[in-house]
């Protein structure tokens, strides 16, 4: 009986660890994608920053 609780606390420990995992994840994707949209150039401005 203890056995099958603490093999249900670890189970339950690590879907919380892969859940936390997903999140940050996600998180580092938007961020990562937030960065690449600002590092490029808009479409409306040439290589100068002037619009054109």
């Amino acid at each position: 009986m203890a056995e099958e609780l603490a093999e249900e606390d670890l189970l339950r420990s690590m879907d919380e660890v892969d859940a936390r995992i997903r999140k940050i994840r996600k998180r580092v994707r938007a961020l990562l994608a937030s960065i690449q949209a600002a590092s490029q150039p808009s479409a409306a401005t040439d290589t100068t920053g002037n619009a054109g």
